[in-house]
């Protein structure tokens, strides 16, 4: 069938010259306006209706969208839900609509046809009900031609919110890509809580439909949150996932290093969990080495932090401090190379050790495993406490006669150490105060830094093994 002549310079210039305005009958709503009309609205009849119906199909199926639309359009002036292909009409409006979009350069003419494609699946809507399945398609249609990412985004959750727990398997993996980097672009309105309550939405989707389409989409699905899933989720998200495995295998020490690296880092080794899981470990661990001590010890595979809790173990059931010396040789490489290790563990051993090397004198081993603790646990106060504490001791090592100005002005970067410890932990204050209050008594006083020709509130390098830059104090 040919086009009137007419018809096709209307075409041409609607093409050309861009869109008419969307106060037309594809903004109107439809119910309101009675215009949900059938075949027999068509003027020239209901055969007539569709044999146009059946040309612009020919054309829609093949994609010829620019031979199909004016044929479309003609014929959807009067027919818009014909009996037996109630959506079809709005549907394929949409489809084309989106189409041209995606193909348009035109910044307003590209928003143009996008508003086209939506209100054709509004009056959809207004006219044949509302359908998750529908609305899926319309935000695929939308996604696959670039439409506004927040405005595809609300047609998918459209589609979410009318399917519920049968809303289709289609919408979830674009879903997520979507958001997953409208969250990453920080997009308002999609933030943490946001991607929270859709991970959560999506899971539970398909936890009620276990079919291959929603097992697939969901591995997508999740794949593609994994990036972010230490931004959006906290504590209790990892707690969920690995209590009840811990609870059915309590013994199994592979899952719980896992386990213990995990929420270590996510929520801390003061956490109660955290807690549970590691003296399981320990227990463990110490059952094990009981019945198999020098077996274990000589295996290549066991790792230093084990064998630190074996002589500890040992040690303190035959009450040996030889086997509990031992365990100290194994501080350094369950500190600085075992990955497995969380962060919380590495700080006690590296302050456990610290204050070995201190009682043996061994001041400045003992300030670098400190600071090892604080890069390990950042608001821990104690070693800080302890590096001052060595600070302040040092009178005898870093003067002749162990008193005087080189012994005095120790105090000064001990008092540094002090502040910094109560500053990022506030349950050390008293202890660290105390300190300070002690140990101002024995700073050089004002007296003698003037006759040194220094200023109070200058700076000054403290010499010795110390070799810190602190500010000048007197009393």
């Amino acid at each position: 069938m040919k086009l009137h002549p007419k018809k096709m310079m209307k075409w041409a210039l609607f093409l050309g010259l861009g869109l008419f305005s969307l106060q037309t009958a594809y903004a109107q709503d439809a119910a309101a306006d009675n215009n949900c009309t059938t075949w027999e609205s068509y003027p020239k009849g209901r055969k007539a209706a569709r044999q146009q119906h059946v040309i612009y199909r020919d054309r829609f199926n093949q994609q010829q969208y620019k031979e199909a639309y004016p044929i479309w359009e003609e014929l959807f002036q009067y027919v818009k839900a014909p009996k037996g292909a109630e959506t079809r009409h709005f549907e394929d409006g949409g489809v084309m609509a989106f189409y041209f979009a995606g193909q348009e350069t035109d910044p307003e003419k590209k928003k143009e046809w996008f508003e086209k494609g939506k209100a054709l699946y509004d009056q959809n809507a207004a006219c044949n009900g509302e359908d998750a399945l529908v609305r899926a398609y319309q935000a695929y249609y939308m996604y696959a031609n670039q439409a506004p990412m927040m405005e595809t985004i609300k047609a998918y959750e459209r589609s979410l919110e009318l399917g519920k727990d049968k809303a289709p398997a289609m919408i979830m993996t674009p879903l997520a890509t979507l958001t997953v980097y409208a969250f990453r672009s920080n997009v308002e309105g999609i933030d943490d809580e946001y991607m929270r309550k859709l991970y959560a939405t999506l899971e539970e989707l398909t936890k009620k439909n276990p079919k291959d389409d929603y097992k697939k989409a969901w591995a997508e699905v999740d794949a593609q949150f994994e990036p972010i899933k230490d931004a959006i989720f906290g504590c209790a998200y990892y707690t969920k996932i690995w209590r009840p495995k811990f609870e059915a295998d309590p013994r199994n020490q592979a899952q719980n290093t896992e386990i213990l690296t995990v929420i270590g880092k996510k929520c801390g080794g003061e956490d109660e969990f955290y807690l549970e899981v590691r003296k399981a470990f320990e227990e463990v661990a110490d059952s094990i080495a009981a019945a198999n001590f020098d077996k274990i010890l000589n295996n290549d595979t066991t790792t230093a932090y084990t064998k630190i809790l074996m002589y500890r173990s040992k040690g303190a059931r035959e009450n040996s401090e030889e086997l509990k010396n031992k365990a100290w040789e194994f501080y350094p490489d369950a500190i600085d190379g075992e990955g497995w290790v969380s962060d919380e563990v590495k700080a006690d051993l590296a302050y456990r050790y610290a204050d070995r090397l201190f009682r043996a004198g061994n001041f400045g081993s003992a300030r670098s495993y400190c600071r090892k603790a604080s890069k390990f646990r950042p608001n821990w106060g104690e070693p800080y406490l302890l590096v001052g504490i060595m600070y302040a001791s040092s009178g005898s090592r870093c003067s002749a006669k162990g008193t005087g100005w080189d012994a005095q002005i120790c105090v000064w970067p001990a008092i540094d150490e002090w502040v910094k410890a109560k500053s990022v932990d506030s349950s050390v204050a008293a202890k660290a105060n105390k300190y300070i209050a002690q140990y101002s008594a024995f700073m050089p006083t004002k007296t003698e830094i003037f006759q040194r020709q220094l200023k109070e509130g200058g700076s000054i390098k403290v010499p010795c093994w110390i070799q810190q830059t602190t500010t000048i104090r007197g009393r």
